[in-house]
């Protein structure tokens, strides 16, 4: 069966602009990305984020970037958005540029205003079970999950991603819920076995439609965290219409995990925001 992620949706969308309207008062809160080059994937999610954020009435903000800017000129225009108290969160679109150190540049970032956990300080603090906030991503597939089950205790849970946006915190944060995970990724041998004992298998493989009729059983389901594009658009790791009427559940794409994943990045900004602000004493 399809499953419809509406409900959680709008219980987070109610929440978020609840927290926004106290925190902002005087002055609107900005998400601010950087962008470089003209990707239309990125422009695609460009566009979603901005109706997301605008939708809980915070601000949305692109710095864009010609796609063979220097070192220097991202680092200051990452710098200056550190230093404005407006900004609750920066979001660096990724892949960068040929030629990037990507750890490095996420280094920039600072750590308070790293919705996305992409500097090491943040990575650390998931791992450790010492974090406020968790990747986006990885945090709409558990809220998903949550959804679908209340409980995760006791579910075995296959990850195929291993990943650090995904698969290595996702793991993490489900053991957390008392799940038994099982982290394999595409050249994982033997996968349809693994998913035959699986109660829930989370995908992130970005290999469109990988996940066919063969893996379906009447008792899985399956969220879908996987993004690829075609000639007809967008599509997931999981051949939807192939395998709802096979399976408990599953996500589509689009539709699914992408629609929670941007309000958990705004979740985590405001998070980031509230934490940074009650550290200093202010009143917001």
């Amino acid at each position: 069966m399809r499953y419809l992620v509406g409900d959680l949706k709008k219980t987070l969308q109610g929440s978020l602009t609840a927290q926004v309207e106290e925190l902002q008062r005087d002055r609107p809160l900005t998400l601010a990305v950087v962008r470089m080059g003209e990707r239309p994937e990125d422009l695609a999610y460009e566009r979603g984020l901005r109706k997301s954020t605008e939708a809980i009435g915070m601000t949305f903000e692109v710095n864009a970037l010609p796609e063979d800017v220097g070192l220097e000129e991202l680092k200051g225009t990452i710098g200056a958005l550190n230093g404005r108290d407006e900004v609750a969160g920066v979001l660096l679109f990724k892949p960068l540029p040929r030629g990037f150190d990507e750890a490095a540049v996420n280094e920039f970032l600072d750590p308070m205003k790293d919705p996305d956990c992409a500097t090491a300080t943040n990575q650390w603090k998931v791992f450790t079970g010492a974090s406020t906030i968790e990747p986006a991503t990885a945090k709409s597939a558990r809220y998903i999950a949550r959804d679908m089950f209340q409980s995760l205790q006791g579910k075995h849970v296959v990850v195929v991603n291993r990943s650090m946006v995904i698969g290595k915190p996702l793991s993490m944060m489900l053991l957390g819920e008392n799940a038994t995970v099982t982290v394999a990724h595409s050249r994982t041998q033997n996968l349809e076995e693994l998913v035959a004992s699986a109660d829930i298998l989370i995908t992130g493989t970005g290999k469109g439609h990988m996940f066919g009729p063969s893996f379906a059983h009447p008792e899985l389901a399956i969220i879908d965290c996987g993004i690829s594009f075609t000639e007809d658009g967008m599509v997931g790791d999981v051949d939807t219409e192939a395998v709802e009427e096979l399976v408990k559940h599953v996500t589509p794409v689009p539709g699914g995990v992408g629609a929670i994943t941007n309000l958990c990045l705004l979740e985590n900004a405001l998070l980031q925001y509230r934490e940074a602000h009650s550290s200093v004493g202010e009143d917001h």
